[in-house]
């Protein structure tokens, strides 16, 4: 097992078990060991440096195109897919890197993840590939406008059966108070929202709970 110096050690800022991920991760070569233990000291995330985040059964590719999956919603996507009916159709507003849309994927009948961001929407093609997810489509679009709804409808999803929505929903004054951990090195366009960022996801909720296809008040 390789040893890392004492000098190194006592500046690293980071728990034994992420110095030990590390290791594992570049099988013990000295060289690249180094490399990740000083771009974790200047504050890079943990997960940019190994690649990936842990979600549920996947392994999702992450670097900063795209938020890091956080534990909390890792946890609340699991709880949906235990409560999901089988073949649900699943509408995932701000898919990022598509951790939440993949992994519905493994029991919906079918996802369309929407998001902003091209370069998100490669990141989460790439995991949809690496994981053989085929039944996950990725779609482009802004949820603020009022015309995605139309848009999403000309692919076929008239009427979801779920919508899941990760909207940015940190104000200008919190997020300026961000950890630089943070604000460095994930999308500002994924973190920092407005006081109807969140209101904008219900409006587009209403409308496909007004869609024609599905009962009132489905």
């Amino acid at each position: 097992m390789l040893r890392v110096r004492s000098a190194v050690v006592r500046h690293v800022h980071f728990d034994s078990q992420e110095l030990h991920w590390i290791r594992e991760h570049f099988r013990g070569n000295t060289r690249l060991v180094y490399k990740a233990v000083a771009r974790r000291q200047s504050g890079e995330p943990l997960q940019h440096i190994l690649g990936s985040q842990p979600f549920g059964p996947l392994d999702i590719r992450c670097n900063r195109k795209v938020l890091i999956p956080r534990p909390e919603t890792e946890q609340w996507a699991t709880r949906l897919l235990h409560y999901m009916p089988e073949n649900a159709k699943v509408l995932d507003i701000g898919t990022g890197s598509g951790c939440i849309a993949l992994l519905l994927a493994q029991k919906a009948r079918s996802v369309w993840a929407v998001d902003i961001s091209e370069d998100a929407l490669n990141v989460a093609r790439e995991n949809a590939t690496i994981h053989n997810i085929k039944n996950v489509t990725f779609i482009k679009g802004d949820y603020t406008d009022s015309a995605l709804g139309s848009v999403i409808a000309e692919k076929h999803l008239v009427d979801p059966d779920i919508l899941v929505a990760n909207p940015p929903y940190i104000l200008q004054d919190e997020y300026d108070r961000l950890d630089p951990s943070v604000s460095e090195y994930e999308p500002k366009i994924a973190l920092l929202g407005t006081d109807k960022s969140v209101l904008d996801v219900f409006i587009l909720a209403q409308y496909y709970k007004r869609s024609p296809s599905k009962p009132t008040g489905s």
